[in-house]
């Protein structure tokens, strides 16, 4: 490949776009959670405002207030979530062995996000054990998307075919790139050549090193991994973990934010070097990305259709267990929820004893996890205040009817000297029976007879069972049955 021809921008652009970055869950699931609620809350909101347009109920009203609440309080549940999944990304390499070492990598991890400038976070590349496999994307990425949250887990993904030049991609996309020194094996000396091909200029690329190795040391090392024998690196350049982190982080924490102030605000720039570089690991045919390989593909080709099915299957189920099944997993959600709001918290905190301003703010992330249960209160008090008004109104609009019919029997009675009987029924108040007994004096009542509140006919009756020697008249009330506690009978009326 030396005697290769070099690539015009042109090249190189067209190349990137053929590859896409390397799957980011966290992005892509906020993302997609985000514009479903925000079309079905608009859809929402626009049916609502036409039907009080419409009909100027204050029914209707009240349910605009309630969309209109629901709305800001998916702003504000939403906005710190999606505030840290849309920063810029600044890539962190390091070989996958040091892992196992847990909680001290951890908190190096988490080290670095605080000392980051608020408008950036920290993204790796998961390591291959810990991909998910596409057919368990959908249950693992939808959900793990909110668990990355401000964990201290890596996040990005790829298949082994072609996951080099994915990196290139996610590289264009980033501003800065942090190698660690410590965990160099000769299987990520590719990787390290290439962030010293995409980085190499100062503000660009930084490297952790600790006090195993001195400062010539540790330059020997990054030139025989990136092999490169012109490597210029200012002493920003380097983050150097004290031997007393766990006891003393502060004097690290300070020195790693003064480096890091210089990450610049456009993207990195791929250059020929680093996308040679790149033509060598992936062959040309193999730089495209299928669709379903993404998270996208993998949601509209197997989410999407397994909630379908689980949406229909639903309706198979036992009312008891559907209800339950629905609280556990809103319960789950809830739940992850909080989890990452604590870790963004912890992190904000964290800034906030260095004086690294963060985003979002501690205060606002706070308050939008506090308002989030007053606001569904509030909704929760809405919804059954309106239920109420609602039903009651209901009640008096039954109990109106049958007054009203009660009147118009009694007119009929007037001029036929007996009631309709059952088998002619209330259709007798607007056209004459044709049935035995017919009226000898008939007079149309009703130009039509009224439906109950819930949509359905009154039930008419004489003789009446109630009513001896006089008619019912009932409506089977909200649960449609008659015989039941919620009837609405001529007698209630009385």
């Amino acid at each position: 490949m030396t005697n290769a021809p070099i690539p015009t921008p042109e090249e190189i652009q067209k190349a990137l776009g053929e590859c896409r970055p390397l799957n980011d869950p966290v992005r892509f699931w906020s993302a997609l959670i985000g514009w479903i609620i925000t079309i079905l809350l608009a859809g929402f909101l626009l049916a609502m405002v036409l039907a009080a347009y419409l009909t100027g109920t204050a029914t209707t009203l009240i349910l605009v207030g309630i969309a209109a609440i629901s709305a800001c309080q998916y702003w504000l549940t939403f906005k710190p979530l999606r505030t840290i999944a849309c920063k810029k990304k600044v890539l962190f390499l390091r070989a996958f062995v040091r892992d196992s070492q847990g909680s001290q990598e951890n908190r190096v991890r988490n080290y670095l996000r605080a000392a980051l400038p608020g408008r950036f976070s920290l993204g790796g590349i998961r390591a291959p054990r810990h991909r998910l496999s596409l057919s368990l994307r959908l249950c693992g990425e939808s959900i793990l998307a909110f668990y990355y949250l401000g964990s201290n887990r890596f996040e990005l993904e790829a298949a082994d075919r072609n996951w080099f030049a994915r990196l290139l991609a996610s590289a264009s996309q980033a501003h800065a790139i942090i190698v660690d020194l410590r965990s160099l094996t000769p299987l990520v000396h590719d990787e390290i050549e290439l962030a010293v091909k995409l980085a190499g200029e100062r503000g660009r690329l930084f490297l952790v090193i600790d006090d195993s190795h001195t400062d010539d040391e540790w330059l020997e090392i990054l030139r025989r991994a990136a092999m490169s024998e012109v490597i210029d690196l200012h002493q920003d350049q380097w983050l150097r973990i004290p031997a007393d982190l766990e006891n003393d982080p502060l004097p690290f924490l300070r020195q790693t934010v003064a480096a890091l102030k210089s990450i610049p605000e456009t993207p990195i720039q791929v250059s020929a070097e680093a996308y040679l570089k790149a033509r060598q690991r992936v062959a040309p045919g193999e730089w495209n990305t299928p669709w379903s390989a993404t998270p996208a593909g993998a949601f509209f080709l197997i989410g999407l259709p397994t909630f379908t099915a689980f949406f229909l299957l639903s309706g198979f189920l036992p009312a008891v267990v559907a209800t339950w099944l629905a609280y556990l997993i809103t319960c789950a959600a809830i739940l992850l929820y909080y989890v990452a709001i604590v870790r963004i918290v912890k992190l904000a905190s964290l800034q906030r004893t260095i004086a690294n301003k963060s985003n979002p703010r501690i205060s606002s992330t706070i308050l939008s996890a506090l308002i989030i249960p007053g606001m569904w209160t509030l909704c929760t008090l809405a919804i059954t205040g309106m239920k109420a008004v609602a039903n009651q109104a209901k009640l008096n609009q039954a109990n109106a009817d049958i007054s009203s019919l009660e009147s118009a029997l009694m007119m009929y009675k007037l001029n036929a000297v007996t009631y309709p009987t059952t088998g002619q029924g209330l259709k007798s108040l607007i056209e004459k029976p044709t049935a035995t007994p017919i009226p000898r004096r008939w007079t149309q009542v009703l130009s039509k007879t009224p439906l109950d509140p819930w949509q359905r006919e009154y039930i008419y009756r004489f003789p009446g069972a109630k009513n001896p020697g006089e008619f019912d008249l009932i409506s089977k009330g909200p649960d449609g049955m008659e015989g039941t506690i919620d009837d609405i009978a001529r007698s209630d009326t009385l």
